[in-house]
């Protein structure tokens, strides 16, 4: 590796310890459990630690200012979010995929860099200290796992009701007659929806003989109950489930509602997968297509179904 690509990859080490940083002194000062509130201290100072060995090792330049100060302030805010709506455990899930991405990281710049003794010593610090962050982390999501179970609930609730019910509608606005149709059919389709969502998911969690204790952490604390479960996931369901209904309600109907409903549904999927995205470091470009494809590849065929029934079996309704 020629020296330039080595001060370029150290400089964007330096950057990612320093945004892992404010992340963990910012989840710090908001966590109520004073354990967990210790170890995000105890993270955020490593993190800064590491962070002052990049800068030595690589300086900073004057234009890597702005580009730190925007990709800070939509990747903390974007955990915080994340803590406010999925809790903590998701956050906690998050962090220590981020320590282990990390991790693989470091192992792989070794290989590809020139190192001194003194240099190399210091990766090799910094290693160590990443694994012990990603052990503490793991040790910390069995703690929580309980309520690994009410983030499952959102997410599979919100997806289902986003992208059934679109793909309903948009197949029914076809043949309507006009928007008050679909709105009413939608509506009643994500009542029906929700309900069996909910009751589902009732009958799953409560299926397991011993579905109690396998919902309670470490601390012996519930996570979620089979009632708990079942709510959240029909109540996100029902959300989604509206998302699709709005355009029709304002009067609109045909494809000018269907084109409405799919951009709302796309705006909501688009937000969800670029947040999840910048937190985990994933591809948000892979994310948002693939959720995106799902939805207008359901929306396509349900459009063909209802045309085929309104052109050549002269359903309307």
């Amino acid at each position: 590796m020629k020296d330039s690509d080595k001060a370029k990859l150290v400089r964007s080490l330096y950057l990612d310890e320093r945004v892992d940083y404010r992340i963990f002194g910012r989840l710090a000062k908001g966590e109520k459990d004073k354990d967990l509130r210790v170890l995000l201290g105890r993270l955020a100072r490593m993190e800064n630690a590491h962070m002052k060995i990049w800068a030595d090792m690589a300086g900073r330049q004057e234009k890597e200012s702005l580009l730190l100060s925007l990709m800070t302030a939509v990747r903390v805010y974007s955990f915080l979010l994340a803590r406010k709506i999925l809790g903590v455990a998701f956050v906690i899930m998050l962090l220590g995929k981020n320590e282990m991405n990390a991790l693989e990281r470091y192992r792989e710049a070794m290989k590809d860099v020139r190192l001194s003794a003194m240099d190399r010593k210091r990766f090799d610090t910094i290693i160590a200290d990443e694994k012990y962050n990603e052990m503490d982390l793991k040790e910390r999501i069995r703690e929580y796992r309980g309520q690994l179970n009410y983030i499952r609930s959102i997410v599979f609730g919100l997806n289902d009701g986003l992208v059934e019910i679109l793909a309903a509608v948009a197949g029914i606005a076809v043949v309507a007659t006009n928007g008050t149709v679909v709105a009413v059919a939608g509506i009643i389709i994500g009542v029906a929806g929700t309900l069996s969502m909910a009751g589902g998911s009732y009958l799953s969690a409560k299926s397991d003989d011993l579905v109690e204790e396998v919902r309670k952490d470490e601390k012996g604390r519930l996570g979620t109950t089979p009632l708990q479960e079942s709510l959240y996931t029909g109540a996100y369901y029902f959300f989604g489930s509206l998302v699709s209904v709005v355009p029709f309600v304002f009067g609109l109907s045909g494809v000018g509602g269907i084109l409405a409903a799919v951009i709302l549904v796309s705006m909501v999927l688009t937000t969800v997968s670029v947040i999840i995205a910048v937190m985990s470091r994933t591809s948000i470009k892979r994310r948002v297509f693939e959720m995106l494809a799902i939805s207008l590849g359901a929306v396509m065929i349900t459009v063909i179904l209802g045309t085929v029934a309104r052109v050549y079996f002269g359903v309307v309704i």
